[in-house]
């Protein structure tokens, strides 16, 4: 499986991240992340200076860290740039969690071998949509549960829209 594996898949995902996330340090009010820039940020990277990230430090903490760490190279390009963009956003285990419900295997939030068979097995097509509306679904779970977060809930759903299209229009499908 580690045959699929293409670097480029990562340099697409992580440009999009970067244009999703903006490239400048900034702190949101009720953003529970905290401090951030490039995406990453002081709560999930607490040791960090993330004031004087660099763009390279920021690629080489999206690949070792989350694009390796979760195995996101072991699937299908279309749904491990997916699993990418959920890892990042989400609790990791909770992000593969939602891959694993969408191709119907045990959601242990371990993306093993029996999670990347079924992902080759898969539509990726008919895999992402149920994978971006859990998503969905999580981000209205919690602005339910947190009325502080509430107001983020269009721009998750433009995330999550704007990885569809993204995939999409690299052809991926």
């Amino acid at each position: 499986m580690s045959g699929m594996f293409n670097h480029s898949i990562f340099n697409q995902a992580i440009e999009w991240l970067f244009s999703i996330e903006g490239r400048h340090h900034h702190q949101v009010s009720g953003d529970r992340g905290g401090e951030t820039k490039f995406g990453i940020s002081k709560r999930t990277h607490p040791d960090l200076d993330i004031a004087n990230l660099t763009e390279e430090q920021a690629r080489a903490i999206y690949y070792d860290d989350y694009w390796l760490a979760y195995s996101c190279h072991q699937l299908p390009p279309a749904l491990g740039w997916a699993l990418f963009g959920g890892v990042v956003n989400h609790n990791p285990r909770t992000a593969i969690r939602l891959m694993q419900q969408s191709l119907g295997v045990r959601a242990d939030g371990d993306n093993g071998p029996k999670t990347q068979a079924a992902a080759a097995a898969a539509d990726p097509t008919v895999v992402l949509i149920d994978y971006c509306s859990r998503r969905g679904q999580l981000y209205h779970d919690i602005a339910q549960s947190n009325s502080t977060q509430e107001k983020f809930v269009r721009g998750w759903l433009k995330r999550l829209f704007s990885l569809q299209s993204a995939i999409h229009n690299a052809r991926l499908l």
